[in-house]
C-alpha cells in the first residue's frame, strides 16, 4: 500500500511543522524558524547551478539556457498580453489536473530559478531513532522543497509565452534529467499527511495511487539492477511511511467522533477499509497501465520528455482511465454551496447541503472485501457527517432564548433525525454505518444538551435579559424523541 500527494500551499511551514511534531520533538523551534526565515527572505528567481550537457544513458541532461541569472520581474514589469493565462485554480485542484504548461514550468524553474538553503540530506524518511542533527537536516530540505513550490506557482504570472516556447525548445533538443527528483517527491507525499477533507478523499485517493503506480512504471521501464532496485526502495520507503499518516488521521478524525458518541472501533474499521480501497485502487491502475501502454497519448517524438515528467504522467493515467469509464468531470468541477442555517438545530437539512456534489448515491465503484466495514462513499459520508454534526457542538448557546416545552423540542429532534435517515437510505449508504450512525442519535443529543445547558448557565449571569435560566429536562426531550 502506497500514497502520495503533489503541493505545498501557503500554510506549508505551520502545517507542516506542526504535522511532524512527534518525529521532530528533539528539534528546536527557534532553529526551524531562524532557517526558514533567513532563506525565506532570500528568494529570488536566479539559477543556483550551471548544469552541462552530459550523456546519462543515451539520454541528454538539460543545458541552461543563459549562464546569467534570471531577473526577477514585477507584474508592472511585464506586458499582460505577453504572460502565460492559466484558466484553473491554484493548489490541489492545478496540480490534479496537471497539464504539459504546468511540466514545463516545473522544468523551468527547476534548472533556472530554484534556491538552494545548501542543505543535504540522504534521509527521506524519519523515525524515532533519527538523530536531532539528522532531523533538523531533513526539515530544513523540506521545507526548502516546499518553499521552492510555493514561488514557482508565481511563475505563472511573469513568465512570457516568447520564454516558455524557447524554454520547450531547448527541452526537445537536449531531454530532460535522468534521475528522479526524490525530494520533491518526498515532499509531495508528505503534505498529504497534513489531512484531507471528506470532500476531496475520492480524488485524494485517485492521486495517491496514480502517482504512485506512475513513479513505478517509470523506475520498471528507465532502469536496471541495482539502480533500479534502489529507486524501488526509495520510492516504497517514502510511500510506506506515508500511508500511514494518511490512513491513521482520516480514520482517527472522523472515528473519534463516533467513538466519542460511544461506538468503539469505528477508527480501526475505518483504517482497515481506506488500507483496502487504496490497495485496489493501486491494482485497478496497474492492471490499466498493462493494458493501455500508450495511456499519456504521446504520440509526437518531441513530446516524449513528458514521459519523465511522472507529475504529468500521473495526471494523463488519471485522465485515461477515467475516460475509459465514461466520466468528464475533474476536480475543479465540484460544486459548492452556501448555506444559511433555518435554525438552532437543523441537522438534517445542513447535511443535505453538505453531501451535494460530494455523495452520488450509487454503489461505490471500489467495494471492500466482506471483512472490512466501510465503501468510499461510506467513508466520504461519514467524514462529513461527522463534521456537520460536529459543528452543532462546537458552538455557543449563550443567549438561548427558547422558552417552549421541551416535549416540542424532542419532537423536532426526532424529525431531524427520521430525516438523516431517509438521507442515508436515499444515498445507499452500507448497513454498518447507517447502524452506527443510529446508534449515536442519543449520545449526540446528550452532548448536545450540555452545551445547551453550559449556554443557559451563561443566562444566568445576565437575569434581565428574559432568557431561558432554567436546564433543558432531559426526561421530556427523550420521552418525545421517537425515530
Amino acid at each position: 500500500m502506497f500514497i502520495g500527494r503533489i503541493g505545498f500551499q501557503q500554510n506549508f511551514q505551520t502545517g507542516f511543522l506542526s504535522g511532524q511534531q512527534k518525529t521532530l520533538s528533539r528539534l528546536q523551534q527557534s532553529i526551524q524558524q531562524s532557517k526558514v526565515q533567513n532563506n525565506k527572505d532570500t528568494f529570488t528567481q536566479s539559477s543556483h547551478s550551471t548544469i552541462y550537457l552530459e550523456t546519462n544513458k543515451g539520454v541528454n541532461r538539460l543545458t541552461p539556457l543563459t549562464t546569467e541569472p534570471i531577473p526577477c520581474r514585477l507584474l508592472s514589469e511585464v506586458h499582460p498580453e505577453s504572460v502565460i493565462k492559466f484558466d484553473k485554480p491554484s493548489g490541489f485542484a492545478q496540480h490534479y489536473n496537471y497539464s504539459e504548461e504546468d511540466a514545463l514550468i516545473y522544468q523551468y524553474y527547476k534548472k533556472n530559478c530554484y534556491k538552494s538553503w545548501n542543505v543535504t540530506s540522504d534521509k527521506f524518511v524519519m523515525t524515532e531513532n533519527s538523530t536531532e542533527e539528522e532531523i533538523k537536516n531533513y526539515t530544513l530540505k523540506m521545507v526548502e522543497v516546499g518553499m521552492n513550490q510555493f514561488v514557482r506557482d508565481s511563475l505563472k504570472d511573469t513568465l512570457t509565452k516568447e520564454e516558455l516556447e524557447n524554454f520547450r525548445q531547448e527541452l526537445i533538443k537536449n531531454g530532460v534529467d535522468d534521475e528522479i527528483d526524490w525530494w520533491e517527491v518526498n515532499c509531495d507525499s508528505a503534505y498529504v499527511t497534513m489531512g484531507t477533507s471528506p470532500e476531496y478523499l475520492e480524488e485524494d485517493i485517485d492521486y495517491i495511487c496514480s502517482r504512485y503506480v506512475a513513479l513505478k512504471n517509470r523506475i520498471e521501464n528507465q532502469y536496471t539492477g541495482e539502480e533500479k532496485e534502489k529507486n524501488m526502495q526509495i520510492l516504497n520507503e517514502i510511500y510506506n511511511r506515508n500511508i500511514e499518516d494518511f490512513v491513521s488521521y482520516y480514520a482517527k478524525d472522523v472515528g473519534s467522533f463516533f467513538e466519542n458518541l460511544g461506538q468503539s472501533g469505528v477508527s480501526e474499521d475505518m483504517k482497515n477499509s481506506l488500507n483496502a480501497i487504496i490497495d485496489q485502487k493501486i491494482a485497478e491502475y496497474e492492471d490499466y497501465i498493462a493494458q493501455n501502454k500508450n495511456f499519456a497519448s504521446i504520440s509526437n517524438e518531441e513530446d516524449t520528455w513528458l514521459y519523465k515528467d511522472d507529475i504529468f504522467m500521473a495526471a494523463q493515467l488519471r485522465k485515461s482511465m477515467a475516460a475509459s469509464k465514461g466520466i468528464t468531470e475533474n476536480i475543479d468541477a465540484k460544486s459548492k454551496y452556501d448555506y444559511n442555517h433555518s435554525s438552532k438545530f437543523d441537522f438534517s437539512e445542513y447535511l443535505q447541503n453538505n453531501v451535494k456534489g460530494n455523495i452520488t448515491g450509487e454503489d461505490s465503484t471500489y467495494k471492500t472485501e466482506k471483512e472490512f466495514s466501510y465503501s468510499l462513499e461510506d467513508l466520504k459520508f461519514a467524514g462529513i457527517y461527522a463534521n456537520t454534526m460536529q459543528s452543532y457542538l462546537d458552538v455557543s448557546y449563550w443567549g438561548y432564548s427558547n422558552k417552549n416545552n421541551d416535549i416540542a423540542l424532542g419532537k423536532q429532534f426526532a424529525e431531524e433525525f427520521r430525516n438523516i435517515k431517509s438521507i442515508t437510505s436515499k444515498l445507499n449508504i452500507g448497513e454498518n454505518l447507517k447502524k452506527t450512525i443510529e446508534k449515536t442519535f442519543r449520545p449526540f443529543l446528550n452532548k448536545l444538551m450540555d452545551k445547551i445547558d453550559k449556554g443557559i448557565e451563561e443566562n444566568r449571569k445576565d437575569p434581565l435579559l428574559n432568557l431561558r435560566l432554567s436546564y433543558i429536562n432531559r426526561i421530556a426531550v427523550f420521552n418525545a424523541f421517537s425515530v
